[in-house]
């Protein structure tokens, strides 16, 4: 079973609303490989965006957390064939 077109664009605009870690998103079984990789690759994308702004005053990315997305992105790739 997979989720919703709404919560999955929901998920990947505001990826923290609903997920702790990059690794909740990989072990959620609700979620079919195509929408884990798709809010991952735009939770990575909202990382590096506010990476490029912390200058400027704005939340900041815990270090480990874009190395840990990147993981995740590679495992689901690997594992079920997705191609970006």
């Amino acid at each position: 079973m997979t989720h919703t077109n709404s919560f999955v664009e929901d998920a990947s605009c505001d990826p923290w609303k609903y997920f702790k870690s990059p690794e909740e998103v990989v072990a959620n079984n609700d979620l079919s490989p195509d929408e884990k990789f798709r809010i991952l690759e735009s939770w990575k994308d909202i990382c590096q965006k506010i990476k490029v702004a912390e200058d400027d005053g704005m939340r900041d990315v815990p270090n480990d957390l874009l190395p840990k997305i990147n993981d995740k992105i590679c495992e689901i790739k690997a594992t079920h064939s997705i191609v970006d």
